[in-house]
C-alpha cells in the first residue's frame, strides 16, 4: 500500500517539482472554474463527466505508465471548452468570453512551456488529450442541453 501512496504522491507533485505543480494546478483551476462559475455549467450539464473520464484516464497513466501530473485532465477540459465556446458564444456575456480566452492562453502557454522543456511524448499526450476532450464533447453534444 505504501507503493500506491508513493506513486500517488509522485504523480500529484511531479516528484516534488514545485514549478510544475504551480503551473499545472493554476491551469487546472482555470479550466474548472470557468465551468463552475459561469453559465457554461448549465449550457453543458455533463461537463463534469468529461472531466471525470479524463481524471480516470490520468490515474490509469499514473499506475500503468508511472506517468506524473494532471495535464491530461486540463487539456481534455480545454478541448471540451473549445467546443462549448464556439457552440455557445452568442449566449455568453463578453466578460465570460474574455475569461475563456484567458483560460485558452493559460492552456496554450502551459503546453508550449512543456513542449520546450519536456520530451516529445509529453506534447503528444497533451495534444491527444485536447482531441479526446473535443471528441467526448461532440459525443455528449448529441444530448439535450438545458436552457439557461
Amino acid at each position: 500500500m505504501n507503493n500506491f501512496f508513493g506513486t500517488l504522491y509522485g504523480a500529484l507533485t511531479y516528484t516534488e517539482n514545485w514549478t510544475f505543480v504551480l503551473i499545472n494546478y493554476i491551469i487546472l483551476a482555470g479550466v474548472i472554474l470557468i465551468y463552475l462559475l459561469t453559465k457554461l455549467k448549465k449550457l453543458n450539464p455533463k461537463w463534469w463527466l468529461i472531466t471525470l473520464l479524463a481524471t480516470i484516464l490520468q490515474m490509469i497513466f499514473w499506475v500503468m505508465l508511472r506517468a506524473q501530473g494532471i495535464s491530461i485532465i486540463w487539456n481534455a477540459v480545454a478541448g471540451m471548452l473549445v467546443i462549448d465556446y464556439f457552440r455557445f458564444r452568442i449566449e455568453l456575456q463578453l466578460k465570460v468570453k474574455i475569461q475563456i480566452w484567458i483560460v485558452f492562453l493559460l492552456v496554450i502557454s502551459g503546453d508550449l512551456y512543456f513542449a520546450i522543456i519536456t520530451p516529445l511524448i509529453t506534447s503528444i499526450a497533451h495534444c491527444s488529450a485536447i482531441v479526446m476532450g473535443l471528441i467526448l464533447r461532440l459525443i455528449f453534444n448529441r444530448t439535450k442541453v438545458a436552457k439557461a
